[in-house]
């Protein structure tokens, strides 16, 4: 009992520090206090990354754990980084830090994605993404973050090695990869099919546009996965049938049939 005590306990901090406000001002005391990481080492890097992003970006070391760093890279807009714009940033990065934990959050201070690239075999490299919205429940990424933790048992002896650190980033990013094409042909739909339809019905409230869309989206997933799981009666392909002549509508349901399932019991 005293164990479910203790993860229901770190559970409820995490979701604390993240919606104490700015993202930018939590997340240090996220890994250095509730996590248990060691404070930052050295100072704030700048970078030039390359093609999608084309600009200078600075990493802000945020915490370290037996020489692994993580950083917080302020992004330049209101939406998180494209898988693209994550490769590029990845590259610039990874020559100085082959092992490195990022934490991008947007110009807003609301929404922030936490990026691990997990290496599969010497030429094969996932960057794993945990997102996180301000104030949203998001319990999956929550979860996941706990699995970064480290009890004072854990360190009593100091530091552990880094490969119990890389353990702890794969077991809390070990959740079902989505290949690279399902992550482009998703951000097609979103920001060029469904969002400026949604934009135009809603007289050019670009805000009100993304939220709703991100809401439809959600529900779609959600609704595929009871459909997979044989709920919504006998048709297998039920959300995929061609239910409206609206284009927008149709290119969303494209994606259905590749959507990955990820276990929710």
């Amino acid at each position: 009992m005293s164990e479910v005590k203790r993860m229901l306990d770190l559970l409820r901090a995490i979701q604390s520090r993240l919606n104490a406000g700015d993202l930018r001002e939590s997340l240090m005391p996220l890994f250095c206090e509730t996590l248990r990481w060691g404070q930052p080492q050295g100072h704030p890097l700048t970078l030039s990354v390359g093609a999608p992003v084309n600009r200078s970006l600075t990493f802000v070391p945020i915490a370290q754990l037996s020489g692994l760093p993580v950083f917080r890279v302020d992004w330049h807009n209101t939406q998180l980084p494209r898988l693209t714009e994550r490769r590029a940033v990845y590259r610039a990065l990874t020559p100085i830090y082959r092992e490195h934990l990022l934490c991008y959050v947007t110009e807003n201070g609301k929404q922030t994605a936490f990026v691990w690239a997990r290496e599969r075999d010497a030429k094969k490299v996932e960057l794993r993404v945990l997102p996180y919205e301000l104030g949203s429940p998001a319990r999956t990424t929550i979860e996941r973050l706990s699995e970064l933790a480290f009890t004072l048992d854990e360190l009593a002896m100091g530091e552990p090695p880094v490969t119990k650190v890389i353990d702890k980033l794969n077991a809390a990013f070990d959740v079902e990869a989505v290949n690279e094409d399902f992550f482009e042909q998703y951000e097609a739909c979103f920001h060029q099919e469904v969002k400026p339809a949604v934009k135009k019905a809603l007289d050019g409230d670009d805000e009100s546009a993304h939220q709703f869309t991100q809401l439809l989206f959600n529900r779609l997933m959600f609704c595929w996965f009871l459909q997979k799981k044989g709920w919504l009666g006998r048709r297998p392909l039920l959300l995929a049938e061609p239910a409206s002549p609206c284009p927008q509508l149709q290119a969303a349901q494209k994606l259905l049939p590749r959507l990955p399932l990820v276990p929710l019991l």
